[in-house]
C-alpha cells in the first residue's frame, strides 16, 4: 500500500445527505408527541390535586382553591371574588374541623363513661352471681353437715344397741338375765366408738347408765368423764385406763382389774369392787362412800382425800395405816382389825350429821337426773 492510500484510509468518511423536510417533519412530530405527554402529565397531577383536595381540604375549600387559582393565572392582580370566596371556605373547613374535633373529644369521654357503665353492670350481676353461688354452696354445706350428723347419729344409735340389746327372753329378766345379743369385743368397739364419737361432737358427758360391759377388755383406755353408773363391769380389764372424773355410783366392778388405772376424782357411791384388783391404783379425792370391796387388792392404791364413810374395807388386802391415814372415814367405815381408826375420823355423831348430807346430795342429784319438762327447760 502507497503512502497516498494509507493517508486516504485515515480521513473520515462523510455521512450521507440529510432531507431537511423530513427532518423538519421528524421534529414536529416529536414536538406533538411531547405536547401531548406533557397535557396527559398536566391532566393526571390536576386529576390527583383534586383527589388530595376533596380528601384533606374538602369539596367546598377544594373548589374555591381551584377557582381562585384560575382566576390568578388570567388576571395580575389578585381576584376579589375568588379570593373572598376560598377566605370563606378556609373559614367553613376550620369550623367543620374544629366541630369534628369537639365531637370526637366529647364521644371519647361518653364511649369511656358508656364503657365503665358497662363494667359496673357485669361487676354487679358477677356479684350477684357470686353471692347467690355463695348462698347455693352454704346452703349445700348444711345440707350436707345435716345428713352428716344423720348419719352420726344413726351410727350412734347402731352402736347403743350393741352395748344394750338383748336376747327377746320376757321383759322381767331382760335387764340382769338375758344374754346380750353382740360379742364382748364387739361391745368393747362400741364403747370407745361412742365415746369418740361423743367427744368430736361436743357432747358434754357419754352415758353408758346401766350398760352391761362385764368381762370387757379396755387397757390403757380414755374413759375419764364417762357416766357408768349402776353398769356392770365386773371381771373387766381396766389395767392403766384413764376414768378420772367418772360416774360409777352404784356401779359393779366385782373381779375388775385395774392395774395402774386412774380413778381420781370419781364418783362411786354404793359401788362394789368385791375382789378387784386395784395395785396402784390413783383413788385420790374418789368419792367411795358406802362402797363394798370384799378381799379387793389395795397395794399401793392412792387413797389421798378419798371419802370412805360407810365404806366396807374389813376384809381388804394389802392395806395400810399409811393409806387408810390419807383417807376420810367415818365411825360407820369398817377397817381390817390388824389397823388402827385413823384420829382425825370424825365419831359417831358427826358421822350420822354426814350421812344426813349425803343423803340430801343423792336425793338432790336424783331429783337433778330426772327428765325435765319443756316449761321448765
Amino acid at each position: 500500500m502507497t503512502a497516498e492510500d494509507a493517508y486516504t484510509e485515515s480521513l473520515p468518511t462523510r455521512s450521507p445527505a440529510i432531507d431537511p423536510v423530513k427532518r423538519i417533519a421528524e421534529l414536529e412530530a416529536e414536538v406533538s408527541r411531547l405536547k401531548y405527554t406533557n397535557n396527559l402529565f398536566k391532566s393526571e397531577h390536576k386529576f390527583i390535586g383534586k383527589l388530595t383536595g376533596l380528601a384533606v381540604l374538602g369539596p367546598g375549600l377544594a373548589e374555591s382553591i381551584q377557582n381562585w387559582i384560575e382566576a390568578r393565572e388570567l388576571a395580575n392582580p389578585l381576584p376579589a371574588a375568588e379570593t373572598a370566596a376560598m377566605g370563606a371556605a378556609i373559614v367553613r373547613r376550620l369550623i367543620r374541623i374544629g366541630l369534628i374535633g369537639l365531637l370526637f373529644a366529647l364521644i371519647i369521654p361518653l364511649l369511656a363513661w358508656q364503657q365503665n357503665k358497662l363494667l359496673d353492670t357485669q361487676n354487679a350481676l358477677i356479684i350477684t352471681q357470686n353471692t347467690y353461688l355463695q348462698k347455693q354452696i352454704e346452703t349445700q354445706q348444711e345440707q350436707i353437715r345435716q345428713q352428716t350428723l344423720e348419719a352420726k347419729r344413726v351410727r350412734r344409735t347402731q352402736l347403743l344397741s350393741i352395748v344394750y340389746d338383748t336376747e327377746n327372753c320376757g321383759d322381767k329378766d331382760r335387764e340382769t338375765n338375758c344374754p346380750m345379743r353382740a360379742s364382748v369385743r364387739a361391745r368393747e368397739e362400741a364403747v370407745v366408738a361412742i365415746i369418740q364419737f361423743d367427744r368430736e361432737n361436743g357432747q358434754e358427758e357419754t352415758s353408758l347408765e346401766r350398760a352391761r360391759l362385764a368381762n370387757v377388755e379396755l387397757p390403757r383406755t380414755d374413759l375419764g368423764g364417762v357416766n357408768f353408773e349402776k353398769a356392770d363391769l365386773s371381771n373387766s380389764s381396766l389395767i392403766m385406763s384413764d376414768l378420772t372424773g367418772s360416774d360409777l355410783d352404784n356401779a359393779k366392778l366385782d373381779g375388775s382389774k385395774l392395774f395402774g388405772a386412774r380413778l381420781s376424782k370419781i364418783e362411786a357411791m354404793g359401788a362394789s369392787f368385791i375382789d378387784a384388783a386395784l395395785l396402784g391404783v390413783d383413788l385420790s379425792e374418789a368419792d367411795l362412800s358406802a362402797t363394798v370391796w370384799g378381799q379387793a387388792n389395795l397395794q399401793d392404791a392412792n387413797l389421798s382425800g378419798a371419802k370412805l364413810t360407810g365404806a366396807d374395807l374389813s376384809q381388804v388386802q394389802s392395806l395400810t395405816q399409811e393409806q387408810l391415814d390419807a383417807a376420810i372415814g367415818d365411825s360407820a367405815t369398817q377397817i381390817p382389825s390388824h389397823l388402827n381408826r385413823p384420829a382425825s375420823w370424825p365419831d359417831e355423831e358427826v358421822s350420822e350429821s354426814v350421812a344426813v348430807r349425803e343423803l340430801i346430795y343423792l336425793t338432790q342429784r336424783s331429783v337433778d337426773r330426772l327428765p325435765k319438762s319443756k316449761e321448765e327447760e
